[in-house]
């Protein structure tokens, strides 16, 4: 069961994935940047924390039994990440 909703998640994601660019063909007086921060902001900041508190029962209690090392490793990974992305871009 749980390979098989690996397939369908990996799917669905490739498919989505496919889709993002629909919505800048609809909008024509805006620059890429603009939809691309506009996506990034919603992609990343907005929609993910209304999903893990709808889905995760205690989230504080998840983070305190992450040891230190592997949440600032995560959090460190993170910011190196979106800085390439910045300087890629």
């Amino acid at each position: 069961m749980t390979y098989a909703l690996g397939i369908i998640l990996v799917v669905l994601g490739g498919s989505l994935e496919g889709l993002f660019s629909i919505p800048v063909t609809k909008v024509k007086k805006w620059e890429f940047e603009n939809i691309w921060g506009i996506g990034s902001l919603f992609a990343l900041l907005l929609l993910p924390w209304p999903l893990v508190l709808f889905n995760v029962e205690d989230l504080g209690a998840l983070y305190s039994t992450i040891p230190d090392s592997v949440f600032y490793s995560v959090i460190l990974s993170g910011v190196a990440w979106g800085i390439g992305g910045i300087f890629w871009g």
